[in-house]
C-alpha cells in the first residue's frame, strides 16, 4: 500500500492554513481529534509523540509556547483533518482499517521532530516535565 502524503497535505493544506489565525477552530479540532482517539488502542503506535504534540498545539494556542512554526502547525492540521475526515484510503469496514490513520500520523511526526525536541526542551526549561526520569516511551517508525 502507498500513501502518497503529498496528495494528502494538498488536498487539505488549505483547510489548514485558516487554523493558525483562529484559536478557537483550533481548539475544537484540537478537543474532535482527541476525542476520537482517546480510547483507541491502535494510536499508541505513536505513543509519547502524539501526546506531546497535543500538548504543543494547546501551548501554542494559548500563547505559552511561541516557536511552532506556520509550517509544522500546517503539516500537524493537515494530518489531524485527515484522521477526522470520513475520506481514507483505506475502507473503515477493512480490518486494517486504521494502517493510514497510523502511517499519515507517523509521517505528521517525523516531519516535526525538530519541533518536537525544540517544544520538549521548552517544557523541561519551564518546569512543565521532568526530563531527568530517565523515560523515554517515545516510539518511531521510519518511513524513509
Amino acid at each position: 500500500m502507498k500513501i502518497d502524503f503529498e496528495e494528502i497535505k494538498n488536498e487539505f493544506s488549505e483547510r489548514a492554513k485558516t487554523f493558525y489565525d483562529d484559536n478557537e477552530k483550533l481548539g475544537q479540532l484540537i478537543d474532535e481529534f482527541s476525542e476520537k482517539i482517546k480510547d483507541s488502542k491502535i494510536f499508541e503506535t505513536v505513543g509519547s509523540d502524539l501526546k506531546l504534540t497535543i500538548e504543543m498545539l494547546i501551548d501554542w494556542k494559548n500563547g505559552d509556547y511561541k516557536d511552532l512554526s506556520k509550517e509544522s502547525l500546517t503539516i500537524i492540521v493537515v494530518g489531524f483533518l485527515y484522521i477526522l475526515s470520513p475520506i481514507s484510503i483505506i475502507p473503515k469496514f477493512i480490518p486494517l482499517k486504521y494502517v493510514d490513520d497510523i502511517l499519515v500520523l507517523a509521517y505528521v511526526i517525523k516531519k516535526i521532530k525538530d519541533e518536537l525536541e525544540t517544544y520538549k526542551k521548552w517544557k523541561s526549561e519551564n518546569g512543565s516535565i521532568d526530563m531527568e526520569d530517565g523515560k523515554d516511551e517515545t516510539i518511531y517508525i521510519d518511513l524513509s
